[in-house]
């Protein structure tokens, strides 16, 4: 099985782990937001230095769970070693890896030598999906 494979969670299809709504019944996997998120490694990794204990990183990088159990442990110093080790991942990662893991997908999907054409009612066509269409659920 390919890293780049996941299920989606409303007909359990394969789909891209980068897809934003399921080519196969059209639920929204994953919140739209523009592109460029405004998250850097390079602030993460600083964050994760300097304050890293408290969890800071974590939270500039959507992750509030960690974040919130990060400042509940603070006093043990383990949220500092994971930060510590955090800040080296951050530094030695690429950029693609950084933006395949904290940063949300663009608005419009693209692909190398494909141009987006819109939302359709079918995989294979169907009738354009625009702000007029009344969707209903299918059942299967």
């Amino acid at each position: 099985m390919s890293n780049n494979i996941k299920y989606c969670s409303e007909c359990g299809r394969e789909i891209s782990s980068n897809a934003v709504v399921c080519p196969n019944c059209g639920v929204q996997l994953k919140p739209l937001q523009a592109a460029g998120s405004g998250r850097n490694r390079f602030v993460a990794a600083i964050l994760a230095f300097l304050l890293g204990g408290f969890g800071i990183q974590w939270f500039y990088l959507g992750k509030t769970m960690y974040g919130v159990l990060s400042i509940l442990f603070c006093w043990t110093f383990i949220p500092s070693i994971i930060a510590f080790i955090h800040f080296i991942m951050l530094l030695i990662s690429s950029d693609e890896a950084f933006n395949a893991k904290y940063k949300l997908p663009t608005t419009n999907p693209t692909r190398a030598g494909y141009t987006f054409a819109g939302w359709f009612t079918s995989a294979s066509g169907g009738t354009q999906v625009t702000t007029n269409t009344t969707l209903t659920n299918a059942s299967n």
